[in-house]
């Protein structure tokens, strides 16, 4: 990007299409966490696991009722 003009290999660009669904990885929120924020959008084809408990909770207090929660 420069004055406000953005370009892709050199050549100014109007119109982009991604070739791939895009998420947003959130981190732990603990000192250091590198998420999307710090790395950008992550392309679906480079995600290799999935979620299936909470470990914790602990917005407000620890919530003992979602503590190792299995995920629906």
């Amino acid at each position: 990007m420069e004055d406000s003009i953005i370009y892709i290999d050199n050549r100014e660009a109007e119109t982009y299409t991604f070739r791939y669904d895009y998420y947003f990885m959130m981190g732990d929120n603990r000192y250091d966490s590198k998420d999307s924020r710090y790395i950008g959008p992550v392309p679906e084809n480079r995600i290799i696991g999935e979620s299936r408990r909470i470990l914790f909770s602990n917005k407000d207090g620890f919530k003992y009722f979602r503590f190792l929660k299995k995920m629906s």
